[in-house]
């Protein structure tokens, strides 16, 4: 994972907070009923599953969403020949961390 995010980690991490925060809400509204009271228990299972749910979309998004993910899912594409990457320092580091022979760095 790259360590400045880029625009499209942004917009991911906002919708990863947007989606989690109503989650939160909504979980916080049904547990005001009785028959939800089970939700506030802080032992039980859900609260884990609940964690782990939103966690790992946020992981792999952010890793999906670098530039070395998004060339490798470009360089996926049937359709594309060659991904041509230009001769500078991060160019030369997204061709070396994607390592194929369709993705190369312009001369």
């Amino acid at each position: 994972m790259d360590v400045a995010p880029n625009e499209e980690q942004v917009k991911h991490t906002i919708r990863w907070i947007l989606s989690t925060l109503g989650a939160m809400g909504f979980g916080a509204i049904l547990a005001k009923y009785p028959f939800f009271t089970w939700l506030q228990d802080p032992n039980n299972l859900q609260m884990v599953a609940y964690v782990i749910a939103s966690l790992a979309p946020f992981v792999w998004g952010m890793f999906r969403h670098s530039e070395a993910g998004q060339v490798k899912a470009t360089e996926s594409i049937p359709a594309v020949k060659a991904v041509d990457l230009l001769p500078t320092a991060a160019g030369v580091a997204i061709a070396a961390k994607v390592a194929s022979p369709a993705v190369q760095v312009e001369q």
